[in-house]
């Protein structure tokens, strides 16, 4: 893997989020309609199951203070 790749898979996760700059964001668009493998990771991200979110634990005690 050569560094352009290495830096587009640690965008990734922003990209797919749309949290990246304009700028940046056209420098993934233009290396992910070249590069088999980082359209591959993508893909694999897209399909990655997202954790449900976390909700406040429950107290189990009445007299406890945590």
């Amino acid at each position: 893997m050569d560094k352009t790749c290495s830096i587009v898979q640690d965008l990734l996760p922003l990209y797919e989020e749309d949290m990246l700059r304009e700028e940046t964001k056209k420098f993934v668009d233009g290396h992910l309609a070249q590069c088999a493998a980082c359209r591959a990771e993508l893909d694999a991200l897209k399909t990655d199951v997202k954790p449900a979110p976390v909700s406040a634990p429950r107290k189990r005690w009445k007299n406890c203070s945590t």
